[in-house]
């Protein structure tokens, strides 16, 4: 209310004082009726709120996650009354979100809400189950709200690369993206990102053009520099102008930058048991990696199936893994991480045609024990800058790293010792894949008209300000099922 606006909380349906059955994201109902009954709901709620004497008949959305995820679903109706949208760290496909490479994360989701969300995802692949349902009736093209996102590099897990794909694929033509990185509730809460989103909304809502709105950089990125970060503009994601460096996979699991002159050779290990690391040599100069990674890997199985877990890390100059702050507040020991199953394989020109590499979800293609495959395993976007002197090294098997928080462990589910345990073989000559850019690396601040600097923090994991954004208050899991909704006040 200090800012002008009021807040409008919505209990759904069996939620709270709301009457009615609870279905998580909607999905039931909308495939019994073969339309988005969340959207629809959110639908009369807005243009509820926007036909009140206390609203000037503009109002807006505001979330983070799932409140974030909604927001999309809310738009794609196009209520009348909707003039923006604020969505932070949110998934734009549930399926992907659900289902990284086609692995399944049981213990996330049981952490989330106590088997609700498991006991609705019932199928596997995208053409079964109600993904074909809600892939048919949820378009992002169909978004034409003006939209202000905001997601998180440190997401492998969950909403990477959610707000990335949105930004990309939504018919508005208003919309801004940043990036940042860290704690999943922190940056939405931080007093610059705030500030910033109320800028965002009193230029569509109150109509205040002159607010400087118009002159923010359409993509702000917050890039990785060791356990430091600054922000800086880009014109596209993927940056056009972006390169690749190559490294191959020897037979010693040295990942080096000159092709390998031996022929292939099979590298065992047992699957659901051990991990590979693969180690690059010290670097000799800097470069930054932005964009989206990948592996490509010719790779055997005895199992019925196959699944890899691929984690991404840094190295000091002195051999130390760099160690990152997780979006739970964790310790993190990697820059990203990947997931792949082999059942869920996609053509790997079809998958490199693609803007952000990543596995949409295909037809199952049963797995041929013992039948050599060529793959390629997409990491989600990152961005790291790597110093002379410094390595990689990747972690690789189809078990979690000891490093592995509970929350994101990969046990349960559909994940059984029938279906994976066995010999796995990779062949050296495989490569990994870095996507990179030349910037200059000093910190970017941008001024308005009147001379007003923005910048957002710089944070890294020690400093004042993250600690701060630990302080800030979680909303309980319960209290995730509605959408913050603005009207402003009359």
């Amino acid at each position: 209310m200090d800012f002008g606006y009021a807040l409008v909380r919505i209990d759904s349906r069996g939620i709270g004082n709301s009457e009615g059955r609870l279905d998580v994201f909607g999905i039931e109902r909308s495939n019994k009726i073969g339309a988005d009954a969340e959207g629809q709901d959110l639908y009369d709620i807005i243009e509820w709120i926007g036909t009140q004497s206390w609203c000037n008949g503009k109002v807006a959305t505001r979330g983070i996650s799932y409140y974030g995820m909604v927001s999309y679903w809310a738009t794609m109706q196009k209520p009348p009354h909707l003039a923006a949208c604020v969505s932070y760290e949110s998934a734009s496909d549930l399926y992907l979100a659900n289902r990284k490479g086609g692995v399944f994360n049981p213990s996330f989701q049981t952490h989330w809400f106590r088997n609700l969300v498991m006991a609705t995802q019932r199928g596997e692949y995208r053409n079964q189950g109600v993904w074909t349902v809600l892939d048919k009736l949820r378009r992002l093209s169909d978004i034409e709200t003006p939209m202000y996102l905001a997601g998180n590099w440190s997401d492998s897990e969950l909403h990477l690369p959610g707000n990335l794909i949105a930004f990309n694929s939504i018919s508005s033509k208003a919309k801004w993206l940043e990036m940042h990185h860290g704690n999943h509730l922190a940056a939405y809460h931080l007093l610059d990102h705030v500030r910033r989103q109320r800028q965002f909304l009193d230029y569509f809502l109150k109509m205040e053009r002159s607010n400087g709105m118009d002159e923010v950089p359409r993509i702000r990125f917050a890039i990785k520099h060791g356990t430091t970060e600054f922000y800086r503009t880009e014109q596209s994601f993927p940056p056009a102008d972006a390169k690749t460096k190559e490294l191959f996979l020897t037979s010693g699991l040295k990942l080096v930058s000159e092709k390998l002159a031996e022929s292939p050779q099979p590298i065992e290990y047992q699957a659901m048991k051990d991990i590979l690391t693969l180690k690059s040599e010290a670097f000799d100069s800097t470069f930054e990696i932005l964009g989206s990674p990948y592996i490509e890997l010719d790779v055997i199985t005895e199992a019925k199936d196959m699944d890899l877990y691929i984690t991404l890390r840094a190295k000091d100059p002195s051999g130390k893994v760099v160690v990152l702050a997780g979006n739970h507040d964790e310790p993190m020991p990697s820059i990203v991480r990947a997931y792949f199953r082999m059942s869920h394989r996609v053509d790997k020109q079809t998958l490199l045609a693609q803007n952000v590499p990543i596995l949409p979800g295909a037809e199952p293609q049963p797995i041929e024990p013992g039948k050599k495959y060529s793959v390629i395993i997409p990491f989600p976007p990152t961005t790291y800058i790597i110093d002379p002197g410094c390595s990689i090294e990747i972690d690789l098997g189809s078990a979690d790293p000891k490093d592995t928080i509970p929350i994101n462990l990969h046990k349960g589910g559909d994940i059984t010792l029938n279906r994976f345990a066995g010999k796995n073989t990779i062949y050296s000559h495989g490569k990994l894949v870095l996507p990179y850019v030349e910037r200059p690396r000093a910190l970017n601040r941008f001024k308005n008209s009147r001379g007003s600097t923005y910048s957002i923090c710089s944070v890294s994991p020690m400093s004042p300000a993250n600690q701060l954004s630990r302080e800030v208050k979680r909303p309980r899991i319960w209290h995730i099922f509605g959408c913050p909704v603005f009207g402003l006040s009359g």
